[in-house]
């Protein structure tokens, strides 16, 4: 393979997996946790401000991209799209969300009626808290999400797709007007690649957890001893199939088919469910966000990792910022053909109401079920935030059906989402063209040894247990994760300050497969983003 040091990437991290698995079967499981729970703590109680700052001016510069340089077409004057638009919102939204958003959409406002804001002064259990439930998990599972991921989309769109800049981290810091290095590049890829692979490993593993019981709970049967292997198989060979796939094909259809069923699967849930407070309650919510922003937004700004925004805001962002990077260039892929105005219309905020529309229908039918006797609240400590959604459908009318729908979505938000991310992986590694032959096998190569690791190490979890000790250590990404998200703001305001006719530079087609000129794309993406600084004197 053409780049050693790249393909060490996706290897190193299971390094890590080990070591991290390997102290937990010592005996230090807890003392790890206790050790990442700290260092996410004290990250917050230093750098709160920087969280909230930084996911603040993403929402500005965001907002100004497509102002300023939204009619730029990503790939360029004659780049033909790789999705229908229906697709890029579906994929935009599939491999943003995966499968969180189904639970948390139900349960995150739970939290917060028991337990709202203290800056707003809203008594627990009241009708303006059940109001506010819901504003605030819109803040987080839906405006503050999708801009992170929105954010690194045009970032990358713009460098590696429209510029034709290496595909990493590095090139996006190229236009924050930091000088590119090769190394620099991989090391900024190599630490992001770390806590992503760990977040995927514990997610795979939660999923099969989460989907055997799903399927166990409607089928009335008891777990057999290759149930949950069974599952990690499919989950795993159908990511990697997608994965491996152009992202225009089997991951747009899959993608296509989940929200189509999402969309029908919310529809029943309305009908059957509370439809006049689930609409009235969801729509004073969206309200009360324009009006309590800045509150919602910034409550505990000083006060540290005990204050309401240290355990929620900050937790979600930092969250974001660890996925943020790969997840953001997924959707670059997705974006070529589009204006950045139009891709960022079809994957961020088309996207951001779907999830916005998730969190009133499902956050609405748990708020209406626990208010009666708050039953589903006293659960969920001990069944978990799944268990909201769960029993809140089995009060609807036909629930073995909404389940088995449920189930299947799942099912198909997890591979998609995970096939998202693992295509990002492989792009970033393997950089190329899809149609070219030597590329293709060299991405092969690599799925069938990765493929096997990312499984084992999820049937290590599985069988053996660790899933908390690998997640927690996955959230220490946060902390480099928000430095650089603040790199990707600042070089999205530089591109921003460029005039469009600087961003379709007329440079000659090269074959990115060969990774012996990547690093001179790079050099033409910097040289068209630093005549910002001198307009008449910049080269062109």
């Amino acid at each position: 393979m053409h780049s050693p040091p790249r393909m060490a990437l996706v290897v190193i991290p299971f390094f890590v997996f080990a070591g991290v698995w390997w102290a937990f079967r010592r005996g230090f499981g807890a003392s790890l946790m206790n050790w990442t729970e700290w260092a996410r703590e004290w990250a917050v109680g230093m750098f709160g401000w920087l969280y909230l700052g930084v996911g603040a001016l993403s929402i500005f510069v965001l907002l100004l991209a497509m102002i300023c340089i939204g009619s730029v077409r990503i790939g360029g004057a004659g780049a033909p799209a790789r999705v229908t638009p229906f697709e890029a919102i579906a994929v935009g939204f599939a491999a943003s969300t995966s499968i969180g958003i189904l639970f948390w959409a139900a349960g995150e406002p739970l939290f917060h009626v028991h337990r709202p804001p203290p800056s707003l002064g809203v008594r627990a259990l009241s009708r303006e808290a059940q109001i506010m439930a819901r504003t605030v998990t819109y803040l987080h599972w839906g405006i503050l999400m999708h801009i992170t991921f929105g954010l690194f989309m045009v970032a990358f769109a713009i460098v590696t797709g429209t510029l034709r800049g290496r595909r990493s981290l590095g090139s996006v810091i190229v236009s924050a007007g930091v000088r590119q290095k090769l190394a620099w590049g991989n090391l900024l890829d190599g630490i992001v690649l770390i806590f992503v692979i760990l977040a995927l490993i514990a997610a795979l593993a939660s999923a099969v957890v989460s989907i055997t019981a799903q399927g166990l709970a409607i089928s009335g049967t008891k777990l057999g001893g290759g149930t949950m292997t069974g599952v990690l198989i499919a989950l795993v060979f159908t990511s990697i199939f997608l994965g491996a796939r152009p992202i225009g094909s089997s991951m747009a259809m899959t993608a296509r088919v989940s929200l189509v069923l999402l969309l029908v699967f919310l529809l029943l849930v309305f009908i059957l469910g509370p439809r006049g407070y689930a609409l009235g309650g969801g729509l004073k919510s969206l309200w009360w966000l324009l009006r309590y922003f800045p509150s919602l937004m910034f409550d505990g700004f000083l006060q540290g990792s005990g204050a309401w925004a240290g355990r929620w805001t900050i937790t979600h962002l930092g969250g974001w910022m660890l996925l943020a990077p790969i997840v953001g260039y997924a959707l670059s892929r997705a974006a070529r053909g589009y204006s950045l105005a139009n891709a960022t219309f079809y994957l961020v905020i088309i996207p951001m109401l779907l999830s916005i529309l998730c969190i009133l229908v499902l956050g609405g039918l748990a708020l209406n079920i626990d208010r009666v006797d708050g039953r589903i609240w006293a659960a969920v400590p001990r069944l978990g935030t799944d268990s909201a959604l769960l029993m809140s459908l089995n009060e609807l009318w036909a629930p073995k059906f909404l389940r088995t729908m449920l189930l299947i979505l799942s099912v198909l938000f997890f591979v998609t989402f995970a096939g998202s991310m693992i295509h990002a992986i492989m792009h970033i590694v393997v950089p190329g063209e899809d149609s070219n032959r030597r590329v293709i096998t060299e991405r092969r190569a690599l799925l069938l040894i990765w493929g096997l690791a990312f499984g084992f190490a999820a049937w290590c979890l599985l069988h053996y247990g660790g899933i908390g000790a690998v997640a927690s250590t996955s959230r220490l990404g946060a902390i480099p994760g928000v430095l650089i998200t603040l790199g990707a703001v600042l070089a999205v305001f530089r591109l921003c300050l460029t005039s469009p006719g600087k961003l379709h530079p007329h440079v000659e087609e090269v074959d990115a497969s060969d990774y012996r000129h990547q690093k001179s794309f790079d050099v033409k993406a910097a040289d068209v983003i630093g005549t910002v600084k001198g307009r008449g004197r910049g080269k062109s």
